[in-house]
């Protein structure tokens, strides 16, 4: 059962961090002009990447938040089916809070540090 679990999680991590990763792609994707005036007017690239990641980051963060919020909320209403909310018990840890949240900063950043990078070529 305990395997099963992880490999749910696994593939659960895997799409999202799919889906976190083409976010970031297509935000710098759509914003090449922006990213071209701010070169323009004297931007270094080391500079166009800080903003890039750092908007990876705060992104990875409210989806962390919002993910972890509705998890919580799903969790408590399923409390009140009839036949399951006697089973249930309700338990995270920091440690689990901490691998999540950790997981969405790393593949947040990777996302627009390769769009970033695949914009040069």
């Amino acid at each position: 059962m305990n395997v099963m679990m992880w490999g749910i999680s696994l593939l659960a991590i895997l799409g999202g961090g799919i889906s976190m990763m083409n976010t970031m792609f297509m935000s710098v994707y759509e914003r090449t002009r922006e990213i071209g005036t701010l070169r323009a007017v004297g931007w270094r690239r080391r500079r166009v990447l800080w903003l890039v990641l750092k908007e990876s980051v705060v992104l990875s963060l409210l989806g962390s938040l919002v993910g972890f919020v509705g998890a919580i909320v799903f969790l408590w209403l399923l409390q009140f089916i009839p036949l399951w909310g006697d089973f249930l018990s309700i338990t995270i840890s920091l440690k689990l809070l901490a691998l999540t949240l950790f997981i969405a900063l790393a593949l947040g950043a990777i996302g627009g540090y390769i769009r970033r990078g695949a914009r040069r070529t």
